[in-house]
């Protein structure tokens, strides 16, 4: 048995052990307070059983924001692994009602008209067979219905396999001329209507940790949990930010360097402000806002930081900056090697090349970031 399979088991109970647990106990008292879809009023309720990170909840969330505008008589309920994030990612969409618990998906949605699961693509559920009847109460929706359907079809074994496919969805979505955040919009065909999203922002968060605004740099080396790894280790991370952090503390003194991010983050030692695990997702929102600068990985926090226009310095790896990259922002590419996300199962986790250290991050220099950095500085302050 090969050492992957050994230690996927045991990583998998420490890190989703405690969560799973929460999740149960939020599945019960969701089951007991749960509103049937008649709450929807006039509008036809559609759930929406979402799948990913942070990142994946912003890029849902302006899809199903076009898609009502393209659709006013729907209204939606998403099901997610944690609804306290989901409510507040989507609640400034008008056609947003009610946002609950994955676990509660598939016994509640009988309950709608419609039913459809997000996550590399649409994948529709419930209340699409009666082409006509669809057709007859919702014309537009049935047209994009149809090119989703289709999509589906022509793309059969890539769908039936996410995630471990993930990979060539993405190549053939780039092929069509879309990114990760366009994904949906090109494959229902719809209209892309922007970044940004009403998401609250806690404003007061810079000043309430010692930060005046467009006087620091924040930085952000973490990952999401959705894929377990081992420890606090992941592909996507950037191994050098110490030395990045080192370069811009000499050339730029008056600069307050803040560490942001999840505990599983790997702190850095010499960051000015360490803010790991010590603030909420609104209050992490607004620092980044209001950074000067703020250095990423390809994380759920570059994509929220365009819901507010806020761009970013993202340092890729294993994942594909054709694909996950937003033009707004300096995209870092690797130097060699990158892009082979699901190549394997354990790519996160492992090089997916069998080098003891991934070769795409290693090889960036530190020297190519702090560029990046003053490059987007100078465009700030011009």
């Amino acid at each position: 048995m090969s050492f992957e399979k050994l230690t996927y088991p045991f990583w998998f109970v420490v890190r989703r052990g405690p969560l799973a647990i929460r999740r149960r106990i939020l599945r019960f008292q969701q089951k007991r307070s749960f509103r049937p879809p008649a709450a929807a009023g006039s509008k036809t309720a559609v759930a929406v059983e979402l799948a990913g990170g942070l990142g994946d909840q912003f890029i849902i969330a302006r899809f199903i924001r076009d898609l009502a505008t393209e659709c006013p008589e729907l209204v939606f309920d998403v099901f997610s692994a944690n609804p306290a994030i989901t409510s507040w990612v989507f609640k400034g969409i008008p056609a947003f009602n009610q946002a609950y618990i994955d676990a509660l998906f598939k016994p509640q949605e009988e309950g709608y008209a419609f039913s459809m699961a997000i996550s590399a693509t649409v994948t529709l559920r419930r209340g699409f067979d009666d082409a006509a009847t669809l057709e007859a109460q919702h014309p537009r929706f049935a047209q994009l219905v149809e090119r989703i359907r289709q999509f589906n079809t022509e793309n059969k074994a890539l769908v039936e396999n996410q995630p471990y496919m993930d990979n060539f969805i993405g190549l053939r979505l780039v092929y069509a001329n879309a990114r990760r955040h366009t994904a949906f919009h090109a494959i229902a065909g719809i209209e892309y209507r922007g970044d940004e999203l009403p998401i609250e922002l806690d404003h007061s968060a810079p000043e309430r940790h010692g930060l005046v605004p467009g006087k620091y740099i924040t930085i952000h080396n973490g990952f999401g949990t959705e894929i377990v790894t081992t420890g606090s280790h992941s592909t996507r991370l950037y191994p050098h930010y110490e030395a990045v952090v080192a370069q811009l503390k000499a050339k730029f003194p008056d600069r307050v360097i803040v560490q942001v991010g999840a505990p599983n983050s790997p702190r850095l030692r010499n960051v000015d402000k360490n803010l790991i695990g010590a603030t909420k997702i609104p209050e992490v929102a607004a620092i980044v806002a209001h950074a000067d600068v703020h250095l990423d990985n390809e994380s759920g926090i570059v994509h929220m930081s365009r819901c507010f226009g806020t761009r970013s310095c993202v340092v890729f790896g294993p994942t594909n900056p054709d694909f996950f990259a937003y033009d707004a922002n300096i995209n870092v590419r690797p130097l060699q090697c990158g892009s082979c996300w699901w190549i394997k199962r354990d790519w996160m986790a492992n090089c997916v090349k069998g080098f003891a250290e991934p070769v795409c991050t290693h090889t960036q220099p530190p020297e190519n970031i702090v560029a990046a950095a003053e490059k987007m500085m100078a465009q700030r302050s011009g």
